[in-house]
């Protein structure tokens, strides 16, 4: 493959040779990061200008996104100029990139919520322990399915409870 003439690669529009185009860019611009970011973006465009299916570009992206890798700080700059692609080459806001880059933010988004929520609910079960001794199973897997405002609830009950009979009674158990 290394040996295939890279204009003709570049004048096909077959994903393959594509495929071959960003395997060499990526053995090419091992460590030159401006290089590879010049080369990145470059292939990005002719993604939209070669016609590729909307399945084939999220292909390509995704494999242009893992070999040709750069820092965090050039990956924003690219992601924006990115963005700015996708407008100019599509006439339209956003192209599926984006809407992944958006669902990614909003999983991101939860699982920071998920991730608080069972600080909490872990946080509350000390302090249950610290009162009344060690929670059993049934507590602790109830308190584990509380949402954050529940959770909160519980956690203002505590200072009036007096034995873990009120948390079983609180918690419906």
């Amino acid at each position: 493959m290394l040996d295939v003439d890279r204009a003709m690669l570049d004048a096909s529009s077959n994903p393959v040779a594509m495929v071959v185009l960003l395997h060499r860019d990526a053995q090419e611009t091992r460590g030159k990061p401006e290089e590879r970011m010049q080369r990145k973006l470059a292939h990005f465009r002719s993604f939209f200008r070669k016609g590729y299916r909307a399945e084939d570009l999220r292909l390509l992206y995704r494999l242009l996104d893992q070999l040709l890798r750069l820092n965090e700080y050039m990956n924003e700059q690219v992601r924006a100029t990115m963005h700015q692609i996708e407008q100019e080459e599509v006439e339209m806001d956003t192209f599926v990139t984006s809407i992944e880059e958006l669902a990614a933010k909003e999983g991101e988004a939860r699982g920071l919520v998920k991730g608080l929520t069972q600080g909490q609910a872990a946080l509350l079960l000390h302090q249950v322990e610290r009162r009344f001794g060690p929670p059993p199973p049934e507590v602790q897997q109830r308190v584990a399915t509380l949402a954050a405002d529940e959770l909160l609830a519980l956690a203002e009950a505590l200072f009036v409870f007096a034995s873990m009979d009120d948390v079983k009674a609180w918690l419906k158990l």
